[in-house]
C-alpha cells in the first residue's frame, strides 16, 4: 500500500483527552471532505518511505501535500521503511533522515514524524541508537514516534515484544504508536485480554515517561488474513475490553494517551456506531 495515504484523525471531545479515527485515502486533499464533518486536533498521514541509507522520498506531489497542509490541521508525518533479510539500520543513517526530513517537511504544517519500520519481532540491537541519531539530528520541533507491535508478556501468534523492550526504546523516542491488530489470535478472548493489557502497559509507560505520548491503534479493517480475523480483531471486542478494564480516570482521561481506529479505505458503516461507542466510554469516564 505504499502508494496509499494512511490518515489517522485525532479529535478532542473536550480538553481533557483526545481520541482518534483511522481512515485509508489515495490523496492528501480527500481530507477536506471528512474534517467538513469532524475536527481533529491532528492527521497522521503517509509522507514517504526511506531507503538503508536514510535517503527519504516522499510518496506524494508535494503540491499534495501542500493542500493537506491548507487544512490548517498539524499534521504527523508517516515515514516507512521494509527491511529486508539481515538488513541493519545505522547512526548514518538516522542522521541522513533527520537531515532531509529537515530540509523537506514544513514546521508549521506537521508536528511530528512517525517510523513505520517493519517487520521487527523485537528491537534489534541497532534500532536504539539509529533512533538516537535520528531524534538528535531531527528539528526539536517534530515529534519523533515509533510504530511498534502489539506488547504481550507471551508470545502471540503474530509479532509482539515484550513490555520491558518496548519501553526500553520508548527512551530514544518522543512516543509509541501500538498496533494492536494483526496478531494472529483467534479467539475474541484472547484479543479482548491483550486490548486490556495494553492499557495496563500504557500505565506503566506514562509512569516511566509522564511526558511522552502513547498511541494505541485498534483495528476496523474486514480482510481476513493470516494474522488478522475480523471476527476477533474488531471494535466491538476492542470496546468491549475496553469498558470492561477497570481503567481509572486518570488514565483514561490523559492528554498523553490516544485511541486510533486504523480501517480499509475509510471506517465502515457498521463500524461507526463502534467507534463512537468508545469516544462515549472515554467521554463519561472523563466528566466532571
Amino acid at each position: 500500500m505504499q502508494t496509499t495515504l494512511w490518515v489517522t484523525l485525532l479529535f478532542g471531545l473536550h480538553s481533557a483527552w483526545v481520541s482518534a479515527a483511522g481512515y485509508w485515502f489515495q490523496k492528501p486533499h480527500n481530507i477536506r471532505p471528512l474534517i467538513s464533518q469532524i475536527r481533529p486536533d491532528s492527521v497522521l498521514l503517509k509522507w514517504g518511505v526511506f531507503s538503508t541509507n536514510g535517503h527519504v522520498k516522499p510518496t506524494e506531489d508535494i503540491g499534495n501535500m501542500e493542500a493537506a497542509c491548507r487544512n490548517k490541521i498539524p499534521l504527523v508525518a508517516w515515514i516507512s521503511h521494509r527491511l529486508s533479510q539481515n538488513e541493519q539500520l545505522l547512526p548514518e543513517a538516522g542522521q541522513r533522515l533527520g537531515t532531509e526530513l529537515n530540509q523537506l517537511l514544513a514546521a508549521p504544517c506537521f508536528q511530528g514524524v512517525e517510523l513505520d519500520i517493519e517487520p521487527l519481532p523485537e528491537p534489534p540491537p541497532w534500532l536504539a541508537p539509529f533512533l538516537k541519531q535520528l531524534r538528535k539530528v531531527l528539528n526539536a520541533h517534530f515529534k519523533l514516534r515509533l510504530a511498534i507491535p502489539p506488547v504481550s508478556d507471551t508470545k502471540l501468534p503474530g509479532l509482539s515484544w515484550l513490555p520491558t523492550r518496548a519501553l526500553a526504546i520508548a527512551s530514544e523516542c518522543d512516543g509509541l504508536d501500538l498496533m494492536v491488530y494483526d496478531t494472529g489470535l483467534t479467539k475474541a478472548f484472547e484479543y479482548e485480554r491483550l486490548v486490556q493489557k495494553s492499557l495496563a502497559f500504557a500505565r506503566v509507560f506514562f509512569e516511566r515517561y509522564p511526558d511522552k505520548t502513547l498511541l494505541l491503534g485498534l483495528p476496523a479493517y474486514k480482510e481476513k488474513t493470516k494474522l488478522h480475523w475480523p471476527m476477533v480483531e474488531n471494535l466491538l471486542t476492542a470496546s468491549q475490553a475496553l469498558e470492561d478494564s477497570g481503567a481509572d480516570k486518570s488514565l483514561i482521561c490523559s492528554k498523553q494517551l490516544s485511541i486510533a481506529f486504523y480501517a480499509g479505505w475509510t471506517i465502515d458503516i457498521k463500524d461507526r456506531p463502534l467507534a463512537l461507542r468508545i469516544e462515549k466510554w472515554r467521554a463519561n469516564a472523563c466528566k466532571g
